[in-house]
């Protein structure tokens, strides 16, 4: 496999849709659309455990990569000096949020497992 940087998903998506491309790594949200759609083929998911929102695309580890496993995450940021009040009622509406059936389901939907675990105030 050669490298070839993009300066966007997108962009790289495109020319693997029109075989400019072999084959690249894709963030679920994404990817998983193409392959509904029949414009690509999953080869595998990154992580040792199947995706909810594309349960049929299987871990790489199990189709030929034994161990592989990367996952991305996402962090939610404020500056140093946040009072923990703000963080705390920041926590809370998160969590607020995340426990919307319809909420909880798009995330899902966007390839992404929400979290449960209470932000950081320290």
């Amino acid at each position: 496999m050669s490298h070839v940087p993009y300066k966007s998903g997108p962009q790289a998506m495109n020319d693997v849709v029109a075989a400019h491309v072999p084959l690249m790594f894709a963030d679920p949200g994404s990817a998983v659309p193409q392959v509904r759609e029949g414009k690509v083929r999953a080869l595998g998911v990154t992580s040792l455990a199947p995706m909810p929102s594309a349960p049929n695309i299987p871990p790489l580890a199990n189709v030929g990569v034994p161990g592989f496993d990367a996952v991305s995450w996402q962090i939610m940021l404020a500056p140093a000096q946040t009072p923990i009040d703000i963080i705390s009622k920041l926590n809370s509406e998160v969590k607020r949020v995340l426990a919307i059936p319809y909420v909880a389901q798009r995330a899902i939907d966007f390839g992404t497992i929400p979290a449960r675990s209470p932000l950081c105030g320290g």
